[in-house]
């Protein structure tokens, strides 16, 4: 998170372009991250979460995923739709992936990066571990 500074001093004047650089740095600080979460052993499916709404137009940057428990014998494969299709409709070699054995992944490559206000964000479970299939999911979709 960026650090945010105070450059204004009590009884001076304010300058527009201090407080356009404040205004700047505070809005880059509160952009929105979509946070899905699945409780418990994992299974495949889709929409296995609550749907998300998106509230403005934004860009996609940047997939994490995170398991308490690694999946062993096989990696997890998670998609994220928009509106039903997948962010990587074109290239699903490219969805977020938990190696076996390991419990984070992230992506920065996607397919559709542009999101609307009203948009629904929905996230399937493709493949889990095949003999431990992983427990305690998070996966944050980072915007801006």
């Amino acid at each position: 998170m960026p650090t945010i500074s105070n450059t204004f001093s009590a009884s001076s004047l304010i300058k527009s372009a201090e407080v356009n650089e404040n205004f700047s740095d505070v809005a880059v600080a509160i952009l929105p991250t979509f946070t899905f979460t699945i409780v418990g052993t994992l299974v495949t499916g889709t929409n296995v979460t609550p749907a998300l709404i998106v509230n403005n137009s934004l860009t996609i940057n940047k997939a994490y995923a995170y398991v308490k428990t690694a999946p062993t014998g096989a990696s997890i494969l998670i998609d994220i739709n928009v509106n039903g299709t997948s962010i990587w409709n074109v290239t699903p070699a490219n969805r977020l992936t938990i190696a076996a054995g390991g419990q984070t992944g992230s992506q920065t490559s996607f397919d559709t990066t542009s999101l609307s206000e009203g948009d629904i964000l929905t996230l399937d479970i493709d493949t889990i571990g095949s003999t431990n299939p992983g427990q305690d999911l998070t996966v944050e979709l980072k915007c801006t």
